[in-house]
């Protein structure tokens, strides 16, 4: 755990945290591009993902966050980014993927709103916790 880390202190996990599984954390982050907007991390601290010793580990927890929005629209996808070092644009110390989840009834691609911010909405505080409090109970992990 670093100090200066945007993943590590407590209040991060404390406060945007979805849920936890194999060692991993799903954050719903304080500025999403999008409403559907996560972010995936290691709770050990490492810079790269290729420094993660139970990387494997991702693929199940994808697997659960996307089956819990499988049930409420059977059409969705989504697309998993990581920038690793900063000639890839890795703008933190903490190894991170973003997930962006696409159902059926979306307006705008999140890669338009991610390479075009004036396309954003801003979320207000209450949005952005009844968003956050819906999606702790979606990810409730159950082995």
């Amino acid at each position: 755990m670093l100090d200066d880390c945007e993943f590590c202190p407590f209040e991060i996990i404390e406060n945007q945290c979805l849920c936890v599984y194999e060692g991993f954390c799903l954050i719903y982050p304080k500025k999403p591009i999008f409403k559907y907007h996560f972010i995936l991390f290691p709770i050990q601290h490492d810079q790269m993902f290729h420094k993660i010793n139970n990387f494997f580990e991702i693929k199940d927890f994808t697997n659960k966050i996307f089956s819990a929005f499988n049930k409420i629209d059977a059409d969705c996808g989504y697309n998993i980014f990581s920038n690793n070092g900063s000639k890839a644009g890795q703008s933190g110390t903490h190894a991170h993927i973003h997930i962006f989840i696409r159902l059926s009834d979306e307006e705008k691609s999140p890669y338009d709103l991610l390479n075009n911010s004036s396309l954003r909405q801003e979320m207000n505080r209450e949005e952005w916790v009844e968003n956050r409090d819906r999606f702790r109970k979606m990810f409730v992990v159950k082995d």
